[in-house]
């Protein structure tokens, strides 16, 4: 895609799934990546991963009586208030403020669309090998994370395995977290 584009260097965001992209493709490519912001990254131990993984993506299979809509609803409305969202009894709400039913509607029409591959995603993230692979990563790096986010308790660890990192907890809301991220990248 960078060569697609024209892009020889780039500054690489990447959020939860989106951080573990971005974590591969700066080992992957060191020399395109000038810097990379890691927001939310996942270092579960082998127990939580087995966990997560039995629970967190049943199948989204079409049923005639439309009550998958319903369950597809509910499944990414609870992500935005437990942690893990089939974890009714572990409060965590992680984004800033309610989502809106016009942005939880948008989100249901892409994992709609997606249909029965949507967990490779979210399987790929929670599996993928995060502790052996900070090491590798060379590039300039903030990792971090906002106090309501299940994955902040995991930013220290990370900074301290990869060579080139800092950890930094945001603030809680979004307009300022992206201060934080710009002034990082500007150096």
């Amino acid at each position: 895609a960078l060569d697609a584009l024209g892009l020889d260097e780039v500054d690489v965001y990447g959020t939860h799934t989106g951080a573990m992209i971005g974590l591969e493709l700066a080992i992957q490519q060191p020399g395109r990546v000038r810097s990379l912001v890691l927001d939310g990254i996942t270092m579960f131990d082998e127990a939580e991963t087995a966990r997560i993984l039995a629970s967190y993506t049943p199948p989204l299979e079409p049923r005639a009586d439309g009550t998958h809509l319903l369950w597809a609803w509910t499944f990414l409305k609870d992500q935005t208030q437990f942690w893990p969202w089939f974890d009714r009894g572990n409060p965590s709400p992680w984004r800033d403020g309610d989502l809106s039913p016009q942005a939880l509607n948008t989100w249901l029409v892409e994992l709609l669309k997606s249909g029965e591959t949507y967990p490779k995603g979210y399987r790929a993230a929670f599996s993928y090998p995060t502790r052996e692979k900070l090491p590798q990563l060379t590039v300039r790096t903030l990792v971090c994370s906002h106090p309501g986010d299940p994955l902040a308790g995991y930013c220290d660890e990370a900074a301290r395995l990869a060579p080139n990192a800092t950890a930094a907890l945001l603030p809680p809301a979004t307009r300022d977290q992206a201060a934080a991220m710009a002034a990082f990248l500007r150096g």
